[in-house]
């Protein structure tokens, strides 16, 4: 199963799109963000995408569940919350999509959403330029790290183009094993990436190291 978690606006293709891109599966959910008050106009034409929205999906695929939730739009915090509420409470893989709905919502959608990256399978970006629909990479941000392992992730960041293993096992003057041990813990948790060339293991800093190396 597979839930879909998009803030809405008036255009139904920003939640239609990215779920079409994506590829539906019987039973899936599409949950639609919605702020809690609004003006009588603004509603109607809410309830007109919405409306759009599960004539669309249910032409698709009959078996799709389609749900709006309200959130607070005018308490920053609250809205952050409920935000978090519906990505915990939602069942089998989540995917998300940023670029659609009101301005209020999207602070509090993306935080949510940086707070709970594990539950996130795929995120998706609507562009404005061209309606085109890019898949994202969701920094994990909040990941603990160990500590021993900060020196050497400031390490790799000093090498602009990336560094191996050997070269930082010099520079840190510590043991091959443990900078490899500190490079598998650093690659597990999205900050570096890795890859073969030869016999030598190259790494590369990612950009959610190089977040969490600022933010430090």
């Amino acid at each position: 199963m597979q839930t879909f978690i998009s803030p809405l606006g008036y255009d139904s293709t920003r939640v239609t799109r990215p779920v079409l891109r994506h590829g539906l599966e019987s039973g899936d959910q599409v949950v639609m963000l919605r702020p809690t008050s609004e003006e009588e106009n603004d509603q109607n034409r809410a309830a007109e995408a919405v409306t759009d929205v599960k004539q669309m999906l249910s032409q698709v695929d009959p078996s799709v569940t389609v749900t709006v939730e309200s959130i607070t739009h005018d308490d920053f915090e609250r809205g952050v919350r409920e935000c978090l509420d519906v990505l915990e409470a939602v069942r089998g893989d989540v995917v998300v999509t940023f670029g659609g709905g009101p301005r209020e919502l999207f602070l509090c959608f993306t935080l949510a959403t940086l707070t709970a990256t594990n539950r996130i399978s795929t995120a998706y970006q609507f562009c404005d330029m061209n309606g085109a629909v890019r898949e994202l990479t969701i920094p994990p941000l909040l990941t603990p790290i160990p500590e021993p392992a900060w020196a050497t992730l400031a390490l790799v960041a000093d090498a602009d183009d990336g560094t191996t293993i050997p070269a930082v096992t010099e520079l840190s003057q510590r043991s091959k094993s443990t900078v490899t041990r500190h490079v598998n813990q650093l690659s597990e948790r999205g900050l570096v990436e890795t890859r073969m060339e030869g016999k030598v293991k190259r790494v590369r800093l990612t950009l959610a190291g190089e977040l969490r190396l600022r933010a430090n």
